[in-house]
């Protein structure tokens, strides 16, 4: 239990907070904030990495490099079909640049850390290891979508 608050309930209040304040007041501290709230998200989903691999490191030392080659490239696929419908669906409706561009990272991006946290509670490090070895590379997939559509905005 303790682990699924530190896991997804803090960080999702933490950022609710954040977005919270509107009064100019606060925009100061908003932007005082900012930086050193991006480096430490970068280092806190480093570290949830790390604590999800070492979890799931004997799992895949002890199954065929054949099988975990096969289980990372259907997640792989499932990823980028993710993105994919969540840019393919809001340009087929027509939906401002904005929209389409939010639809596509939350369709494409999903909680993956509440995701092993309850695969692992509930049910064992075996379920477990498909949602885990989804986090090595959702990040890095992440910036590449979005480096991508950058690329596409500005023309190439």
């Amino acid at each position: 239990f303790w682990m699924l608050v530190g896991m997804v309930f803090l960080p999702a209040v933490m950022g609710f907070l954040y977005q919270m304040p509107q009064r100019p007041r606060w925009v100061g501290v908003r932007v005082r904030l900012a930086d050193p709230l991006r480096l430490s998200a970068k280092v806190a989903m480093l570290g949830v990495v790390a604590i999800n691999m070492a979890r799931v490191a004997p799992l895949m030392l002890a199954s065929p490099i054949r099988t975990t080659v096969e289980v990372l490239a259907v997640l792989m696929a499932l990823s980028l079909g993710g993105y994919g419908l969540g840019y393919g669906l809001p340009t087929l409706l027509q939906f401002p640049s904005n929209d389409r561009i939010a639809m596509t990272f939350l369709v494409g991006m999903r909680n993956i850390s509440a995701g092993a946290s309850i695969a692992v509670l509930a049910f064992g490090r075996q379920v477990a290891l498909p949602v885990i070895l989804v986090t090595v590379f959702q990040q890095p997939l992440a910036t590449g979508v979005f480096w991508a559509w950058r690329r596409c905005r500005n023309g190439g």
